[in-house]
């Protein structure tokens, strides 16, 4: 709550409001299901910085749980800090049902279960927040619930606050219900359900809560993943020959869920020699989506019609910055202007190098 995300532009606003649905979505659905309880696994607040209004209104929504108890746990973008986002007023109005985990200690959170949770109290650290869960004694018959934030050693590449991959096995737990990887992910016991809404063109399987259900002590847990996402984003690349590849692109754009539900990032190259229909479908397909999208970015230039990219410049600053464009591409870009742009988006130098022609050729003109 209370992300900011600039990078989608106007309508970072309409997006912090589709996460307050999703919420209130799992508000219903934690009702619906006869659930015990709802956990938190950190991070539910993007940071300390945030307005009192995003509080107000994720407390509003909190409270749409009761009587099904949450229990929330800080993460490392809200860390259990003395003057931070829990000591707000306006948090001071969740309700009863509502419980801020502030101490790595046993809450018995039914008959029948036990929660062990791991509270995040600063921003980074890399020792492991589980360690203190003690193994399952002989006549320990209860259901063992670990709760925590970090990063399991299973995932791509090392993280902050380290889990180990075994850790259910070492503590005896039945379940371990993780925060911080975006993405839904499990292993074994151990599960990230993810966010509940995405946040980013590359996170992979976003947008989910679990539910989980646990008969017995030792039992497997039986987990049924539902998708509460509000938005949908998407990435688009792709070579455009004629109109059937613009009607290939239109078809998977459109056939999976509204576009006004859509957050769409489209790179399209056009082909030399290309149909000048063809060109014309494009122009239209951006257009509309421009319209009707929740939110696009395809840049203009990149459906305008190709432009010889081996063509020759004349002598210069235009061709001294076209080189360098093309030693970047070569991979020869650690050093040089422009290497951070490129890592972090590959499509931005053949587009800087179709601009540099089109504004060559247009100066000439």
């Amino acid at each position: 709550m209370g992300l900011k995300s600039s990078h989608i532009g106007e309508k970072s606003r309409d997006a912090r409001h589709k996460r307050l649905q999703a919420v209130s979505l799992i508000a219903d659905m934690a009702k619906d299901e006869r659930v015990d309880f709802v956990i938190i696994a950190g991070d539910m607040f993007d940071s300390h910085n945030i307005d009192d209004r995003a509080v107000r209104s994720t407390v509003e929504v909190l409270n749409r749980f009761a009587p099904v108890n949450v229990f929330v746990l800080p993460g490392n973008h809200d860390p259990l800090l003395t003057g931070g986002i829990w000591d707000r007023i306006a948090w001071k109005e969740a309700g009863s049902h509502i419980r801020l985990i502030t101490e790595s200690k046993e809450i018995q959170v039914t008959n029948s279960a036990v929660l062990f949770p791991c509270p995040v109290t600063q921003k980074l650290s890399r020792t492991d927040p589980t360690a203190w869960i003690s193994g399952r004694t002989a006549d320990d018959r209860r259901i063992r619930i670990g709760l925590a934030h970090g990063a399991l050693d299973v995932l791509p590449s090392p993280g902050n606050f380290p889990i180990p991959s075994d850790r259910q096995n070492r503590s005896g737990l039945d379940y371990l219900a993780l925060g911080d990887w975006h993405s839904f992910r499990r292993h074994d016991r151990s599960v990230y359900p993810g966010t509940p809404e995405q946040t980013r063109f590359d996170e992979a399987e976003p947008g989910n809560v679990v539910i989980v259900r646990i008969d017995e002590a030792q039992k497997e847990p039986v987990l049924t993943k539902r998708h509460v996402g509000q938005l949908t984003w998407r990435e688009y690349s792709t070579p455009v020959n004629d109109e059937t590849d613009v009607r290939a692109l239109r078809s998977s754009i459109y056939g999976n869920r509204a576009v006004s539900e859509q957050l769409l990032r489209i790179r399209t190259a056009l082909v030399p020699g290309i149909p000048q229909n063809a060109v014309d479908s494009v122009k239209s397909l951006r257009e509309e989506l421009a319209e009707n999208a929740f939110y696009l970015d395809w840049p203009v230039e990149t459906v305008e019609s190709p432009i010889n990219i081996s063509s020759e410049l004349p002598d210069g600053i235009v061709s001294e910055i076209d080189g360098v464009l093309q030693s970047i591409l070569d991979g020869n870009h650690q050093e040089m202007p422009g290497s951070l742009p490129v890592n972090i988006d590959s499509s931005v130098v053949p587009e800087a190098r179709v601009l540099l022609r089109r504004l060559y050729t247009e100066g000439k003109s």
